[in-house]
Formats: C-alpha cells, structure tokens, sequence
C-alpha cells in the first residue's frame, strides 16, 4: 500500500454579512464588484432584481489634474445613470422614471467641473442606476476618471444599496475604506484595466492548462464551492481543509484611523474573538471524496463568520484556527465536524496591520510543535490569555507553539514576505520569498536571516551582528512565497527530491532541482511542470495530499497585489483548487488514519520506511 509523506505526519500527530435584500432599503450597504452585473454579484439576495440602486466609492484625484480637464466615463451600466461628485451632479444619461427614457446609446462622457473636484484629497463619487428589465449594473467596463494621457480605472468593490434616496449621493462619514482609488497609470492601460475581468468558467479553464505528458492536471473545486481559496490542507480522513479567505483585504467592524507608505493600518480597537467579535465573511470548508475516484463529492462548512482567518490546522481533538489577532483551538471531541463549543483563545497578539502578511500557514511539526509564519508588514506582541508579558517582533519569522506545554517562541527570524511553511522528511524548515534571484529561505533555530530592515523594522536581538542569506539561486523574477519539497512517490521518479513552488504574478508552477550548498541548499529551475493561457491564474497555497499528488489553490484574480486589493480591484465571486498527479493516476483508497489504533499507526508509517529502503 502506497503511504505518502503526508500520511506520514498525520501519523505522528495522532501518535503525538448580514445579507441584503433587495426589496429592503432600509437595508445596509453592501460590498459589489464592479465590472459585474447586480444579479450576477448577488444571484441569492438581488435575483431577478430590476429598478433603482447606488453605487458609492472614493477616489483620490492627484493635485496635478487640478488645472486640467478631467472627465468621468460611465458606459454600459444599466438604462439610466447619474453621476455625482462630492455631491454635485456632474453628468449622466437617460431619464428616470416616471418620465422614463433609454439613455444607454448616449454619450457616456461627463466633463467634470472644476468646482467639484478636491485636489489630493478622497472625493466621494456616487452613481444613481436605474435598471428597466435586465441583469443590473456595470456590465462590461466600470467607470473611469481622465484626464489628458492618464486615467483611474475604478474597477474592484464598490458600496452599493437599492432604493432611490437623494441623499446617498453625499454619503456618510462612514463610508467604508474598502471602495477606494487612487492608483493613476496611462490613459490605454486605465481603459483596459477598467474592463471586465476575462474570468473564463472553471470547466473550461482546466483545459488551458499544459503539463509534461508524463503528469496531468484535474480541476477538483470552484465557484461556488470555494471562492478566494487562500489555505489548503489534509486530515487524517483524507479530507481537505479550505480556508475561504472572503473578508480580505478589510477586517469587519474596525476603523482605520492611519496608514503609513507600505500599507500598515492602525485600527481603532482590537475586535474580540469569534464568536463575541465583528462576524466576518471568512469560512473554512471541508471537502470528501467518498467513494475513493479521485473526486472530491462532499462538501459541508465547519465554522464561517470568522475575520480574517488566515490557517486552519486539524488535530489535537479539534481544528486549529489563526484568525489574527488570535490562535483559536474549536474543539470537536466526536469528530462530527461540528464545534463542541466556542473557540478557546489560546495566544492572542498577532499583528493586522497588512492583511496581505498576517500570520499564517499553520503546520505540524515532527516534533509535534505547531509551526507557522509571520508575514514581513505586521508585528506580533504574542501572550497567553491572562498573561501579562509578551514576545514582541517586528516583520518575517518562522514561530512554533506547543499545544500541550502551551509555549509560543520565535523559531528564527527574518527572510521574505513569509508566507508559507515547508518541513521536509528530515524535519528542516523552509519557506519561500516575495522577492526576485530565490526560491525561499532555509530556517536553522535560533538564527537569523536577511530582510527588508528599512521597511520591516530591526531584528530582535539588538547583539545580532550578521544574519544568513536565502538559499543560493541564479537571477529569477519574483515571486515563489510557497513550496513544497517533493518526497513521495506516486509522481515518475524523475520528479522526487524536486522543489515545487507557486508563482503567483506569473501565473504558474516552477520546479528547481534542490541540492546541498555548504551548510544549506542551492536550487536551479529545471521548468514549468503547470503553465497556463488563463491569465486570472493565482496560485497561492500548494500541498502534497494523501495520495502523494500535489494540491494548489487558486486565488483567481487579475492581478494578485496588495495595492489592488486594497484599492478595492479584487473580485471574491470564484477561486479553484487543482491537482497535478501522475497521468495514469486512477485514485486512491479512502484511508481513515484516525480510526486505526497505536499499533496499526506504528506498523503503518514502519511499512513506509521498508518501502522506501
């Protein structure tokens, strides 16, 4: 019987929004993405949905365009619209009912008056729609500000409510940071960047892929079964584990009251934790395959309402939760996927102030420690519950945690944008990097590594008077944050030993042979084993499941930047997971790790080590 590595360390750890309706004014605003239809974005509380809404964002006009002509676009978006900026009527199309006439063959062009504009500041851009009889909303490109060669696209989340209330167009003090734009670029990119994203349907994106002949790619979950999958991993069923990272990239409930040039937020209070704090849109999902084809054909939801969850990790009687600002236990004695109760707190200080680098990656030790990651743009100030002294940081670790002993320290400090945590069958640490000319770092306790000192803050140990470089790499571009070291044995022989990692902005998977270096390793890509004419590909997590295949999520976006994240250009309506296997894979037996006794467990993981003797 085939038993994989991560057979292997399930092993040892067992050995060891409020919706919207949209006949309810009174209702909230809600989040919409635009380019999009209304019915599309919102299919289970809009329907079939026809007549008024609004749509509210901020954009920030440079105080160069204040002595030039600036102009609003507005096309394709309903049968009648009207623009207003800072609350002044700038332009729009059509007549509202009860004197209703067409105007979606007008001119969708709004000179913008100067008395309007606030120069370097936030204004306050709100369209009134009116949709006679069809789907809703922006439907093929979302508006944009020009002025001469430049543009904003402001595509991505807009605040949006149905109704016709005259006062929305001025809008509340409240108005939520998450509809913001700022970013200027050229005049051609602005209009092509303010299309509609080309989302290409999850059956037929599968056959845009290409890998080597000897493996094959099969995708396994999609909309509206995961969507913005972020973390992935296994139990001791089989099963996988989603985290559906939906709230990013603003916390629920808290106000930002700062931001400084590199997108670190200061917030105005720290939320509770779940259940008792601001409920997000944040869910971790699990998915079976229960017949043993290969096939994921069950799917249920263990916890949602959580805020910003980054990681879930299943054992020591429950599931293992970083939902910063906290390491939440839920417990679930009887293994029936339902939470005995509320979640115990069991450290709480990790820092939030870049949601693109919260804590993340939770992974079992050999030792049976916790590991995990601390991304480069936040701190940790980490305590135990009714403690008062904290282990305070600045930026990119690796950091470890004992369940039972209930211990919290720092691993080793520095390295990338840390995000991502590999252990290989020796017990060595790795983790990849956000940055060009390297794969990732390799992690020795107790050492310290490179980093973006400037930007990330000191080390620690003031006494610290060198720190270890990332593993040797010839010039690649940036990025691969996530990896795995491939050591089990359902994929050709030629594959074993290799580094699999995700390359996000390229849209691909890359292979490098990895090799001893001195001390350390050195790694060299040997190709691309997953390329992809499907532009909105995002890996950002990879596994190797309990088949020995490797498992990855995809993100599905346009672009995968902080800065059109936080600016609003994010769509939360899909995401993928896929698996790269063996081409003649048929497979695997369904294997429940958590029935079977000490013994059994023992004799297994001794069978694995003769098989690979």
């Amino acid at each position: 019987m085939y038993f994989s590595r991560t057979c292997f360390a399930v092993c040892l750890s067992l050995l060891a929004i409020t919706p919207l309706h949209a006949a309810d004014a009174s209702a909230k605003w809600s989040h919409l993405t635009v380019p999009g239809p209304w019915e599309e974005n919102q299919p289970q509380t809009l329907g079939d949905y026809d007549g008024f809404a609004w749509y509210r964002c901020w954009v920030t006009i440079p105080s160069a365009w204040k002595s030039r002509d600036i102009e609003l676009l507005v096309s394709e978006v309903g049968d009648v619209h009207e623009a207003y900026l800072n609350g002044q009527r700038i332009g729009g199309a059509g007549t509202f009912p009860p004197n209703y006439s067409d105007g979606s063959a007008e001119n969708p062009r709004h000179k913008v008056p100067s008395s309007a504009i606030l120069p370097g500041k936030n204004n306050l851009l709100a369209i009134k729609v009116y949709d006679k009889d069809g789907s809703g909303g922006f439907l093929g490109q979302a508006p944009v500000l020009l002025a001469d060669k430049q543009g904003i696209a402001l595509n991505g989340q807009w605040e949006f409510h149905t109704g016709d209330d005259p006062a929305w167009k001025d809008g509340p003090a409240a108005l939520t940071t998450t509809a913001i734009f700022w970013r200027v670029m050229s005049l051609e990119d602005a209009l092509r960047t303010a299309q509609r994203t080309g989302a290409i349907p999850p059956e037929k994106a599968v056959a845009t892929f290409t890998t080597p002949e000897d493996l094959a790619i099969d995708l396994l979950l999609a909309e509206p079964d995961v969507r913005q999958p972020l973390n992935i991993t296994f139990d001791d069923r089989g099963r996988m584990w989603v985290i559906q990272y939906l709230q990013y990239p603003y916390p629920e409930g808290l106000k930002i009251l700062s931001k400084d040039k590199f997108w670190r937020s200061v917030y105005d209070k720290v939320p509770e934790p779940p259940p008792h704090g601001p409920k997000g849109a944040d869910k971790i999902t699990i998915h079976e395959d229960t017949d043993g084809d290969g096939q994921f054909d069950k799917h249920k939801t263990f916890v949602d309402g959580l805020n910003i969850a980054s990681s879930c990790l299943v054992g020591r009687g429950g599931v293992w939760v970083l939902n910063p600002p906290y390491l939440l236990f839920y417990p679930d004695k009887n293994h029936d996927d339902i939470p005995d109760g509320d979640p115990e707190v069991h450290l709480s200080g990790f820092g939030m102030e870049d949601t693109h680098s919260v804590a993340n990656s939770l992974t079992w030790g050999p030792d049976g420690w916790i590991y995990a990651g601390q991304g480069s743009t936040v701190s940790g100030h980490i305590k135990r519950p009714g403690e008062e002294n904290a282990v305070h940081s600045m930026g990119q670790l690796i950091w470890r945690y004992h369940p039972e002993k209930r211990i919290y320290e720092i691993f080793a400090e520095g390295g990338g944008n840390t995000f991502g945590v590999e252990i290989d069958s020796h017990g060595r640490t790795f983790s990849g990097h956000n940055g060009g000319n390297t794969r990732g770092f390799h992690y020795v306790q107790g050492a310290y590594y490179r980093k973006g000192f400037g930007k990330h803050g000191p080390l620690s140990n003031p006494f610290t008077f060198g720190y270890f470089e990332h593993i040797k790499h010839h010039s690649v571009p940036r990025f691969t944050h996530n990896f795995v070291i491939y050591e089990d044995g359902t994929l050709p022989d030629q594959y074993h030993g290799s580094l699999f990692g995700i390359e996000p902005m390229q849209g691909r998977l890359v292979r490098s042979d990895f090799s001893s270096f001195g001390s350390t390793f050195q790694t060299e890509d040997v190709g691309h084993p997953v390329t992809t004419t499907d532009r909105q590909f995002r890996p950002v997590d990879v596994k190797v499941g309990p088949d020995g295949a490797i498992y990855f999520a995809d993100f599905y976006e346009p672009q995968i930047s902080h800065r059109e994240h936080f600016s609003g250009q994010i769509d939360k309506s899909n995401g993928r997971v896929y698996r790269l296997r063996n081409a003649n894979y048929n497979g695997f037996p369904v294997v429940n790790l958590g029935s079977m006794s000490t013994d059994e467990l023992v004799d297994l993981v001794m069978e694995a080590y003769r098989e690979e003797a």
